[in-house]
C-alpha cells in the first residue's frame, strides 16, 4: 500500500494501545526507582529471605521480564511511528505547502526539550521522550514508503539488534557479575559498616563466606542507597552523568536500533490497516494468539534458571542471547490485536474507554508517574528507597495504575486535553486556546 486513506483525528485502538503501554511502562520503571541497581535483577537476595517471600519477589521479576521489558517500550514507539505518519500525512495533504509541516517538527522539538527536562530536572535519566523527538525529525522521507518496504527496514534494523544483543550477551556471559549460591542460600559477608547503611529490615543476607565479588555488590548497594536517599541537588549531580550518556553515547549505541526500528514498523501497521482495525476478526485472533504463545516461550526460558548442563539449560541460553527483541514484538502484535479484537467486539468497554482515556493523557500520565515515584523513593520525599522488596513495589504500581485508570477519564469529564498535551499543543502553536478556560471539554483551539 503506498498511501492511506483520510483517517479520523484520533482512532480508539491507538489510543487504548498507547494507554496500555504508558501505563504498563510503570511496571519496569517503577522497580529502577525504588531497589538499587545490585539487587534489581537478582530477587533472592534482597529483602526477607523465607520462602513465602522469595517465592514473591522471584515471581515479580519473572512477570516483568517476561511481560513488561521491552514489550511497552515497543508499544509505544510502534504508537508513535503511525502518528507521526498520520501527522505527516494530513499536513503534506493541506495546502498551505512546507509551512503545514511546521507543526510537526515544532511539536518534535519541544518533545526534545520536555525529555530533558525529564531527565536532568525530574531525575529520569531513562527518558524516552527526547529518543522519540529526536529520531521523529528524520521519519519524514520515509512516509511515502509502501507498508511492505518498512516492514523490510524495519526487519534489518531488527536483525541488527539482534546481533548486537548476541554479541552483548556472549562478552557478558561468564563474567562474575552475580552472587553464587550455596544450598544454604546466598551468604554474602556483609561489612557491618556498609550493612548499617541499609534500611531496617531490608537488608541481604549476610553469611561467612569469603567472598570478594559479594563485598562489592553489597558494597555499591549500600552506596547506591545512600546517595538516593540524599536530597534532590544531590541526586541530580548523581544522575546527571547517565542521563548524559543516555542522550548521547547511548543514541548510537543502543537506541537507535531499539526505537526506529519499531518506528518504522508503526508506520507500516498503520498503512496496511492494522492500527485502523481493518483487518480481518481472524487475522486478529492468529496474531494475538502467537503473540503470546511465542512471547510467552522465549520470555520463560529467558527469566528461569534451569540445572547447569542440562539441554534445557543450553537451549534457554541460546534464547536469553537472541530472544528479547522477538519476544517484546511478538507481545507488542499480540497486546494490539487483543484490544483490536475487544473494540470490535464491543466487550470490556469499561476497561477499553479508561485506556483510551489514559492514551489521550499518556504525556501527562508518564511525567506524573516520575513525579510520584521520586516524592515515594528518594530522600527528598517518603526515602523508600532500598526499604522494599519487589512485590510490595508491584503493589505500589498497581495502586498508581488503578489510580490513573480512574483519574485518566475523570479528568478527560471536564477538559478536551491531559494539561501537558495542552501545554505542548499551545507551545507548537505559539498563542493562548480558547481565552480564559483554554482546554475546557467542547472547546476547539483556535
Amino acid at each position: 500500500m503506498h498511501s492511506m486513506p483520510p483517517l479520523p483525528a484520533r482512532h480508539a485502538l491507538m489510543d487504548a494501545g498507547r494507554g496500555f503501554a504508558i501505563l504498563g511502562i510503570l511496571w519496569l520503571n517503577i522497580f529502577i526507582f525504588a531497589i538499587p541497581y545490585g539487587a534489581l535483577a537478582i530477587p533472592d537476595i534482597w529483602g526477607d529471605t523465607d520462602r513465602v517471600s522469595y517465592s514473591f519477589n522471584v515471581e515479580t521479576w519473572r512477570m516483568v521480564g517476561i511481560f513488561v521489558d521491552g514489550v511497552m517500550r515497543a508499544m509505544i514507539s510502534i504508537l508513535f511511528g503511525a502518528s507521526a505518519l498520520l501527522m505527516m500525512t494530513n499536513a503534506t495533504r493541506a495546502d498551505t505547502g512546507l509551512a503545514a509541516l511546521d507543526p510537526y517538527y515544532r511539536r518534535l522539538l519541544w518533545l526534545i526539550a520536555f525529555g530533558l527536562a525529564h531527565a536532568y530536572l525530574l531525575l529520569w535519566p531513562y527518558d524516552i521522550l527526547y529518543l522519540y523527538g529526536l529520531f521523529g525529525l528524520f521519519l519524514f522521507p520515509f512516509r511515502n514508503l509502501k507498508s511492505r518496504t518498512l516492514v523490510i527496514m524495519a526487519a534489518v534494523l531488527m536483525a541488527g539488534s539482534i546481533v548486537q544483543g548476541a554479541f552483548e550477551y556472549s562478552e557478558s556471559a561468564g563474567k562474575p557479575d552475580q552472587p553464587v549460591e550455596t544450598q544454604s542460600g546466598i551468604e554474602p559477608r556483609v561489612n557491618p559498616d556498609i550493612e548499617a547503611s541499609f534500611p531496617a529490615g531490608n537488608t541481604i543476607d549476610a553469611g561467612t563466606t569469603d567472598n570478594e565479588d559479594l563485598q562489592q555488590l553489597v558494597s555499591a548497594i549500600g552506596e547506591e542507597i545512600a546517595a538516593r536517599h540524599a536530597g534532590y541537588f544531590a541526586n541530580m549531580a548523581a544522575l546527571a552523568p547517565q542521563s548524559f550518556a543516555e542522550q548521547t553515547t547511548e543514541v548510537f549505541a543502543h537506541h537507535f536500533l531499539d526505537v526506529v526500528t519499531f518506528m518504522f514498523l508503526g508506520m507500516a501497521l498503520l498503512k496496511n490497516g492494522f492500527l485502523t482495525g481493518a483487518w480481518t476478526t481472524r487475522r486478529y485472533a492468529t496474531t494475538a494468539a502467537g503473540g503470546y504463545g511465542l512471547g510467552w516461550v522465549l520470555g520463560y526460558l529467558s527469566n528461569t534458571e534451569f540445572a547447569e548442563g542440562s539441554l534445557i539449560a543450553r537451549i534457554a541460553d541460546a534464547v536469553s542471547a537472541v530472544g528479547y527483541d522477538p519476544r517484546r514484538l511478538a507481545f507488542a502484535l499480540a497486546h494490539l490485536a487483543l484490544l483490536a479484537l475487544a473494540l470490535r467486539a464491543g466487550r470490556a468497554r469499561w476497561l477499553t474507554r479508561r485506556l483510551e482515556a489514559c492514551g489521550r493523557m499518556a504525556l501527562t500520565l508518564y511525567i506524573l508517574q516520575t513525579v510520584a515515584c521520586i516524592f515515594l523513593f528518594y530522600g527528598f520525599g517518603f526515602a523508600l528507597f532500598g526499604t522494599l522488596e519487589h512485590y510490595q513495589v508491584a503493589l505500589i504500581a498497581a495502586a498508581i495504575t488503578a489510580s490513573q485508570l480512574i483519574a485518566a477519564p475523570l479528568y478527560l469529564h471536564f477538559f478536551s486535553q491531559g494539561p501537558l498535551e495542552w501545554l505542548i499543543r499551545w507551545l507548537v502553536r505559539a498563542s493562548p486556546v480558547a481565552a480564559g478556560q483554554p482546554y475546557r471539554a467542547g472547546v476547539k483551539a483556535r
